[in-house]
């Protein structure tokens, strides 16, 4: 797996990826800091990173496309690196303990992007809104 951070995510969890084994660069160190999100997600297909972000309504609206490396968005803006971390841990150890290693391909395509993601706060992650059990 191979995850971009966007400038809204501590670059602290590039090392904290790097002990469990995840490739994650952070969108300030590869040069992008500053730049449109179009930009941003264009580097992140040209690299087959999935992007992890708390900026959800502008790469949602990047998502319409049948493949792309994948988008964990963080349903929280202002969250300290440690509340960051556990968050996006058991999102990470979830797609790695499936055999993917990998998000490409893991979001029905036939749903329109702005449907899939646009649901009722529930004050939960979408990952622990659709894997609850799974988690406790």
């Amino acid at each position: 797996m191979r995850l971009l951070l966007d400038e809204n995510i501590s670059p602290a969890l590039v090392g904290l990826l790097g002990e469990i084994d995840v490739y994650a660069q952070s969108v300030p160190h590869v040069g992008l800091g500053g730049r449109a999100d179009r930009v941003v997600w264009q580097y992140a297909l040209d690299h087959d990173f999935a992007v992890v972000t708390a900026n959800a309504q502008d790469f949602i609206e990047l998502l319409d496309m049948p493949v792309h490396p994948g988008l964990i968005v963080l349903r929280e803006s202002g969250l300290s690196r440690q509340e960051e971390w556990e968050r996006v841990r058991p999102v990470v150890e979830h797609v790695c303990g499936t055999g993917h290693h990998t998000l490409r391909q893991r979001v029905n395509p036939t749903v329109p992007a702005a449907s899939r993601m646009h649901r009722p706060w529930t004050g939960r992650s979408l990952f622990e809104d659709s894997h609850s059990n799974r988690l406790r």
